[in-house]
């Protein structure tokens, strides 16, 4: 589990390096986030990734 902090806001998600070209985020029911990611993606493109995801993020947080 890995953690991600915007602001006072700070999220657990579960990082999954996979054999694949893009980022995804995904946000379930229970309100698990999961990031899949490529197997040489470095802390800071998926920091950014995070960042720029966090409307998104926050919105379907509210959703469930």
């Amino acid at each position: 589990m890995n953690t991600f902090t915007f602001g006072s806001f700070v999220y657990d998600y579960e990082l999954i390096r996979q054999n694949r070209k893009t980022l995804s985020l995904t946000v379930t029911p229970d309100l698990r986030l999961i990031l899949k990611c490529p197997t040489q993606s470095d802390m800071a493109r998926i920091e950014a990734f995070l960042q720029k995801k966090w409307f998104w993020l926050e919105k379907q947080l509210s959703f469930f």
